[in-house]
């Protein structure tokens, strides 16, 4: 695992340097370094341009050990939904967005199990975070079958709400 600090430290640039090449404050890589703010999907490209690393090798981590993916650094047309999938999980500590439940298993890569839910499969737009929830198995299968419009509008509220 690799944080932003390690990676800038042995690519040898200063955190003024490192704020200057994605168009950020220095103040704003100190903050990303100490766990206190995570970077947006473009500054998380930029981040993973300027350290050359490919979507798998990149992690961000922060004090408390939680984890952060990022996508490949090649533009793509249509989301990776795993990708988004695995954000969400590390972002909610591995708990159910609508009900707060831990994950109820762990999947083979050792990580918590939930299942992405798309809010409208007709989505325009380039900000998917607010697109999608990450949802334990029971809450994916109520919400989908049912189509419950308190539960549906519950779940966009969730999902305007993310902000990364």
């Amino acid at each position: 695992m690799r944080s932003i600090k390690e990676l800038r430290q042995k690519k040898g640039i200063t955190q003024r340097e490192l704020a200057s090449l994605i168009g950020v404050q220095p103040s704003m890589i100190s903050r990303y370094e100490a766990g206190k703010a995570i970077p947006t999907f473009q500054k998380m490209k930029a981040l993973a341009e300027v350290f050359e690393v490919d979507a798998q090798d990149f992690i961000f981590s922060d004090e408390k050990g939680e984890e952060f993916l990022i996508e490949s650094r090649h533009p793509q047309k249509i989301p990776d939904f795993d990708w988004y999938r695995r954000l969400l999980i590390a972002v909610n500590q591995g708990k159910c967005e609508l009900c707060k439940s831990p994950a109820p298993f762990i999947d083979k890569d050792g990580k918590p199990y939930l299942q992405l839910f798309e809010i409208d499969k007709a989505f325009v737009g380039n900000d998917y975070s607010k697109n999608f929830v990450a949802l334990c198995p029971n809450c994916f299968q109520r919400v989908s079958v049912l189509e419950d419009k308190d539960e549906l509008e519950q779940i966009r509220s969730i999902a305007k709400q993310h902000s990364f």
